[in-house]
């Protein structure tokens, strides 16, 4: 069931969607001091592998070093040139290709500077890399700009667990993906927050929107969640059944999605859990990175199953990308729409979209603003003023 007993309103207004002013405050309060879910630790396979990433304009680098993944910014000390050019890979030393500069792999400090007697007096280890903050949860690994602040298992807080268990050993990544859609980052999130469009939009792939009595919300501070029917077909049931079955695991069908504030969002069904988080890249510019974990059986002869369980996995992704690619067509022209100038002066929720103004809410709380609804006449239950 739902929580609310009547429509909602739209709390933010339309120019929080374009307003590049806006953004970068939203880049500085908001988005630099969360935790941001941007590899997995399948992604460094030894000792020296790095990935290369862009977050909020900064250039990061990962690497592990002395087995664990360290995080910086991806800029050399000297010159200010990118110190990785590639995207992702294996060195033996963090060196700048530019001028040759090295830099130590734990803590970025300067190892290395050739001709160094023409920096003098410059001392070893004056100069360095910026670090940056890496903690991981399970097999996924998060990010954080800003120094300080709260670890990442207070960040997530009640879910942490669920993330462990799900990408922890001995769960598999079957699928990673990068997509981009030229839309405000909020909006590619709101879409995901309601089941109102499903029976238009997805009709082909999930059918009608569930019914409210299938349905239930949960709303906390810092996440909202869904649980709904499970819309796999019966054969996908009866498969995921018997696998599951062989390595102890029981089955629901049922589906959940859960939205962590404010880029992480992941769906579960009982074998798969498929993450997927928006990173904006610009005011009207957002990623969308898709990473599925199956289950796995770790011991004994149950590890036959293994195989099979990915296999079925991989399906389930290959599914939802397309579910997920009919949303990422669409939103260029909800944005279009988000920039008219003769947009009406409020905009109105039904209940089946009420994480929508919960997590509008939430916005304008981390951005300082009053979080009271754009209507002139909001319901007194509204979210927006709970």
């Amino acid at each position: 069931m739902f929580i609310s007993d009547t429509h909602l309103p739209q709390c933010l207004p339309a120019e929080t969607y374009r307003d590049p002013e806006w953004y970068q405050r939203e880049i500085e309060k908001i988005l630099l001091p969360s935790w941001q879910l941007i590899a997995t630790t399948h992604e460094f396979k030894k000792e020296g592998s790095f990935v290369t990433r862009e977050l909020f304009g900064r250039p990061l680098l990962l690497r592990q070093e002395e087995g664990a993944i360290h995080g910086f910014v991806n800029v050399c000390a000297h010159r200010f040139s990118r110190v990785e050019l590639r995207t992702c890979g294996h060195s033996d030393v963090i060196r700048c290709p530019y001028h040759g500069w090295e830099y130590d792999g734990v803590t970025g400090d300067t190892q290395k500077i050739p001709d160094a007697p023409s920096f003098r007096p410059l001392k070893k280890g004056e100069l360095g890399m910026q670090v940056v903050r890496v903690e991981t949860c399970g097999s996924l690994v998060f990010v954080c700009l800003q120094e300080g602040g709260t670890s990442l298992r207070e960040y997530l807080g009640d879910v942490w667990d669920l993330l462990e268990t799900r990408t922890g050993r001995p769960s598999a990544m079957v699928a990673h993906t990068v997509d981009q859609s030229v839309c405000n980052w909020k909006i590619a999130l709101e879409n995901t927050l309601e089941s109102y469009h499903v029976g238009l939009v997805h009709k082909k792939y999930l059918g009608d929107s569930p019914e409210e009595v299938d349905c239930a919300h949960v709303m906390q501070p810092g996440w909202t969640y869904f649980e709904g029917p499970g819309n796999e077909s019966k054969l996908f049931q009866i498969v995921q059944k018997f696998l599951l079955a062989r390595i102890g695991k029981e089955t629901d069908v049922r589906y959940s999605h859960t939205y962590v504030y404010p880029t992480l969002t992941f769906g579960r069904v009982d074998g798969v859990t498929i993450f997927w988080v928006y990173i904006p890249i610009a005011l009207d510019r957002v990623e969308l990175r898709t990473i599925a974990f199956c289950h796995q059986a770790d011991t004994g002869w149950r590890r036959f199953w293994n195989f099979g369980l990915r296999l079925l996995a991989k399906g389930e992704a290959v599914f939802w990308r397309k579910v997920v690619n009919q949303d990422m067509a669409l939103l260029p022209d909800i944005y279009r729409g988000a920039k008219s100038p003769t947009l009406p002066s409020k905009g109105l929720i039904s209940r089946r979209e009420e994480r929508i103004p919960h997590f509008q809410k939430w916005i304008l709380q981390q951005m300082g603003e009053n979080p009271q609804p754009t209507g002139e006449s909001a319901p007194s239950d509204s979210v927006c003023n709970t």
